[in-house]
């Protein structure tokens, strides 16, 4: 039971932090690094968007659920069942109206088909 809860949570979070952190860093717009002292205020722009951090904090409790499920389980078994966080991430990106490209779409497709092939 533990387990079910820890990988329950990892995966809301993960797909709770991609959503955010598309949107967020979209809404930032495109990075345009041409020397370094270009650097730190892109940092300072992405790290104070509200958007972008709840997407960082959203991935470090995933990080956590994940970790703890890890103490009660094989990672050959949490990792395909965290795949799941690809396919709502998917889901839920389309719901918030984040946009994504193609590209994007098959990179997830492909990621959660190799995952889950593998368990």
């Amino acid at each position: 039971m533990p387990v079910a809860i820890s990988l329950s949570l990892a995966i809301t979070f993960a797909s709770l932090g991609d959503i955010l952190l598309s949107k967020g860093m979209k809404s930032v717009g495109e990075a345009k690094i041409r020397k370094f002292r270009d650097i730190p205020p892109l940092l300072r722009v992405v790290f104070t968007h509200r958007i972008v951090l709840t997407g960082v904090i959203c991935m470090a409790f995933y990080f956590s659920a994940y970790m703890t499920a890890l103490v009660w389980t094989d990672v050959s078994v949490a990792n395909p069942l965290t795949a799941l966080s690809y396919v709502l991430a998917t889901w839920g990106g389309q719901c918030f109206h984040t946009r994504e490209s193609r590209q994007d779409a098959m990179g997830r497709s492909m990621s959660y088909h190799s995952g889950s092939s593998f368990g």
